[in-house]
């Protein structure tokens, strides 16, 4: 068994000390390892540069020697010594869903940042030890023992449990059970005390009701909602096994209802991760590998489709209204429309490539969004299956074969696995979707306008806001009384001549205080500003529209069934 100790003293300086006993098993030498990677975040991660103070011990506290031989690799000579006692400090100031934090009245830790692991011992089981105060509770997906002179401590059953179960402990938690279908779900808050919490659990039962009964089956004994409401503006969350934590913020904001359709939101896409990504994965990431990035092309499968679902279960259940869901999926297919990156790079790739650049936007939007355009293609599935199958299937039916073929994480699926069981709820049209959503560099407007035409939903066309969009392709904004451009379509002339942060010095010879008046002529002559140098832009207005916008709606028949 391997041995974690956590505990602190200067809450000020945002520092812990992590303690690892381990056996030595009679080698000459150990190496240990932080993973360089969390799962939920398909990037790497660089933990190890919040680790101060490393030192190594025998049982009979001796210095041991020790090498750093990577950037998160430790070689310990063990000089005979059986037991190993690994002692140093990290600093615990990321406050995000994937991070840890600690100051006088919270601790915050996900165990994959600061925990390490041996590589051949990753199944052996775990213990954790966490020195608090009795007075602190503690929100996590496995339940801590007090025990007096020794603190909080849990056992798991291996170190992918271990770092599948974040905490978060302090003595101002409120805790909301819910009980749905004979499971107990957990509500914590940390930043505030609801006084809606009658609405939260009717809101919560619901949609958490709908995905159960949907998915026909439970991959948990109970599920906990550890919410950290910040007084600052943020978004994030990140799924575990049987948990979530969700950081939201500013706390003022709470009793809005945009926050509040915020917090359902993420919720109920944390919450369907417990089978889609937790359990039904890539076979890439089965078992996760922590060592280095794990590249796979079916991101879209794991977030296009939650994304999706999501917000669908929480329309379907009541909780959402038609306006309400329609305004969140059209944010998501405005976001996927204006990223260049549809002429770039493939859904499929994209996939790859989020380990090359990360979560970041690339300066020339080189990739498309697995949650976005993911998001828009498991919409175009769902109705490919509907129209197919007469209404008999669903989405829903393709995820439930899914979660009966692979709800082993050690059991991975492959895309040709993923692609096998859609043919068969929508037999020859598989190839269509396959190329023009998965392999397609489109932004599937057209797929869109032909895939609504026979659908409860409809696709709408509008002219952009502005005369710059619509007539030259160019949007502006003012920085400090300057005129940048903002961004540049790419199938308009413009783009062969123009680039984003450009920035217009006169428009045929004028001052542009009257810019859009301008963009109404069919003849522009741009004095810009671009890295410093002066250059003059020729444009000509042609006939074609730019920045089109488009929404997704509700027929009137199909609104008037509802």
């Amino acid at each position: 068994m391997i041995k974690y100790k956590i505990y602190f003293s200067k809450p000020h300086k945002q520092l812990l000390t992590v303690e690892t006993i381990l056996d030595s098993g009679q080698e000459s030498f150990i190496d240990v390892h932080l993973p360089a990677w969390r799962p939920g975040r398909y990037e790497l991660q660089n933990f190890a540069k919040n680790i101060i103070n490393f030192e190594c011990f025998s049982q009979n506290n001796e210095t041991l020697s020790f090498t750093k031989i990577n950037k998160n690799t430790w070689r310990i000579r063990t000089a005979s010594n059986k037991t190993i006692h690994i002692k140093y400090n990290y600093i615990a100031a990321q406050m995000d869903a994937g991070g840890s934090w600690f100051d006088d009245e919270l601790l915050y830790v996900n165990p994959i940042n600061l925990c390490m692991f041996v590589e051949n011992r990753l199944d052996e089981t775990v213990e954790l030890i966490i020195e608090l105060p009795n007075s602190y509770q503690i929100a996590c997906g496995r339940l801590f023992v007090w025990q007096e002179n020794i603190g909080y401590t849990v056992r798991f059953n291996d170190f992918y449990e271990l770092v599948d179960m974040p905490l978060v402990a302090s003595p101002y938690l409120t805790n909301i059970q819910i009980d749905v279908k004979g499971f107990p779900y957990h509500l914590w808050f940390y930043g505030i005390e609801p006084s809606n919490s009658e609405q939260l659990v009717s809101d919560f039962r619901k949609f958490i009701h709908l995905q159960v009964s949907t998915m026909e089956s439970v991959p948990f004994e109970d599920y906990h909602f550890i919410f950290l409401i910040l007084p600052y503006r943020h978004y994030h969350g990140v799924e575990h096994r049987n948990s979530t934590i969700i950081t939201l913020g500013p706390s003022t904001d709470f009793y809005l209802e945009s926050f509040q359709q915020d917090l359902l939101g993420i919720s109920s896409h944390e919450l369907y991760h417990a089978w889609n990504i937790c359990k039904i994965r890539p076979k890439e990431l089965s078992p996760y590998q922590f060592f280095s990035a794990t590249y796979f092309d079916t991101g879209f499968i794991a977030e296009g489709i939650t994304t999706y679902l999501g917000d669908l279960f929480l329309w379907k259940s009541g909780v959402y209204s038609d306006e309400q869901y329609l305004i969140e999926f059209n944010n998501i297919l405005k976001r996927h429309l204006e990223n260049d990156g549809n002429y770039h790079l493939s859904l499929a790739d994209s996939s790859l490539d989020l380990w090359v650049d990360g979560y970041i936007p690339t300066a020339s939007s080189r990739r498309v969004s697995i949650y976005d355009k993911g998001c828009i293609a498991a919409f175009i599935l769902d109705l490919e299956i509907q129209q197919y199958s007469q209404g008999q299937f669903d989405i829903h039916e393709l995820m439930r074969r899914m979660w009966h073929e692979f709800n082993n994480p050690n059991v991975g699926y492959s895309l040709t696995d993923f692609l096998r069981i859609v043919e068969q709820l929508i037999d020859q049209k598989t190839n269509h979707w396959y190329q023009e959503c998965i392999l397609g560099k489109t932004n599937l407007v057209d797929y869109l306008r032909e895939i609504t035409t026979n659908s409860k939903f409809e696709l709408h066309a509008f002219e952009a806001a502005t005369t710059s969009e619509k007539n030259y392709g160019v949007r502006l904004h003012h920085l400090n009384n300057r005129l940048f451009i903002e961004k540049v379509d790419i199938n308009s002339l413009a783009d062969n001549l123009l680039a984003k942060n450009d920035e217009i010095l006169k428009i045929n010879n004028q001052f542009p205080q009257e810019y859009q008046l301008l963009f109404n002529l069919p003849q522009l002559k741009l004095e810009i500003l671009r890295h410093g140098t002066q250059k003059t832009i020729h444009l000509e207005r042609t006939n074609e529209e730019h920045f089109v916008q488009y929404v997704i709606r509700l027929g009137v028949i199909a609104a008037n069934k509802e």
